[in-house]
């Protein structure tokens, strides 16, 4: 979380602009990811046992998306449109009062094509 803070503050020149990815680095990236959801939940860093399939699936299809060295941002767009747009989706499903899409297995999925 340190260097993302750096590297705002190298990489935008803009005053406004920087100020504003730092309140949004400090205000959705630490006080949601980093202080509610916990990193423990989102990745297996540190950890003894490396199991942790959810994290391990989401990071296999981000490589997938996302070029090598692509830097934060296209990085957090891409977290974005895979997990945080999908998860509004579904809560406007749920407030709409219709059914929520079941996750489809991989290995199912290849079986249908």
């Amino acid at each position: 979380m340190r260097r993302i803070k750096e590297d705002i503050k190298l990489k935008i020149h803009e005053k406004r602009d920087r100020d504003l990815m730092l309140n949004f680095h400090n205000n959705y990236m630490k006080k949601f990811w980093i202080l509610k959801i916990r990193p423990e939940r989102f990745s297996v860093f540190g950890s003894q046992h490396k199991t942790n399939n959810c994290a391990e699936a989401l990071h296999k299809v981000m490589r997938k998306i996302i070029p090598d060295r692509a830097g934060f941002f296209p990085w957090f767009q891409a977290l974005h449109a895979m997990v945080i747009k999908k998860a509004e989706d579904d809560k406007n499903q749920i407030d709409a009062g219709e059914e929520v899409r079941a996750p489809v297995a991989p290995e199912k999925r290849k079986h249908d094509k």
